[in-house]
C-alpha cells in the first residue's frame, strides 16, 4: 500500500514539525523499544489530530493546565510506501490479532501488542503503519518510521499551522 496525502499532527508552538529530535521523543503504542526507532505519529484529519492531542495529555497525566504548553496543529504532506494497513480485517487475522479493539486498548498488554506489530512491520520492510485511532472512534492514524531504511518516504511541511491551545483552557481546541 502507498499513501499520498495531507496528514495532521500536534507539536509544541513554533517548533519545526519534521525535526527528528521531536519525533524521537515520542512515546506511545507504536514506538519500537529495542532497538528504539523514531515514530512520527500523524492523524488523517484535523479532528483526529485534536482527539489524539487531548488523549495524549489527559491519559498521560500531563493535562494539568499549568503543565500543557502552547501547541500548534500542523499539516504535513506525506508520500510513503510500503504501508502496513491495520484497518484490513483479513490482514489482522494473518497477524494473529483476532480482536481489532486490541489495537486501540490502553492496557500494557494492548501497547505491547502494538509495539510487537510495529517492530515486525519495520523489520519486514514497511515504512509506515495505517491504523485505527485509539483516541477517536472512526478516525485513522498513520505512524511513519523516518529512520527506517525500507521503502520510500517523502515528507514536507504542509500549508497549515493552526494555534491549538493558546487560550485559558489548554485542552480546548
Amino acid at each position: 500500500m502507498r499513501m499520498r496525502r495531507l496528514v495532521w499532527r500536534h507539536i509544541p508552538a513554533s517548533k519545526e514539525p519534521l525535526h527528528l529530535g521531536w519525533i524521537q521523543l515520542a512515546r506511545g503504542r507504536w514506538n519500537t523499544q529495542r532497538p528504539r526507532l523514531a515514530c512520527l505519529y500523524t492523524a488523517l484529519t484535523q479532528d483526529g489530530a485534536i482527539g489524539e492531542y487531548r488523549k495524549h495529555f489527559t491519559w498521560s497525566g500531563l493535562g494539568a493546565p499549568g503543565d500543557v504548553k502552547p501547541r500548534d496543529l500542523v499539516s504535513l504532506i506525506v508520500d510513503v510506501e510500503p504501508v502496513l494497513d491495520l484497518t484490513d480485517h483479513a490482514l489482522l487475522e494473518q497477524l494473529n490479532v483476532p480482536d481489532p479493539a486490541a489495537l486501540v486498548g490502553d492496557t500494557p498488554r494492548h501497547h505491547a501488542l502494538c509495539r510487537r506489530i510495529a517492530w515486525n512491520a519495520v523489520r519486514d520492510g514497511f515504512r509506515a503503519i495505517h491504523a485505527p485511532s485509539a483516541a477517536v472512534r472512526g478516525e485513522r492514524t498513520l505512524m511513519i518510521y523516518p529512520e527506517s531504511q525500507h521503502g520510500r518516504l517523502r515528507l514536507r511541511n504542509g500549508p497549515d499551522r493552526i494555534p491549538l491551545n493558546y487560550g485559558p483552557d489548554p485542552l480546548a481546541a
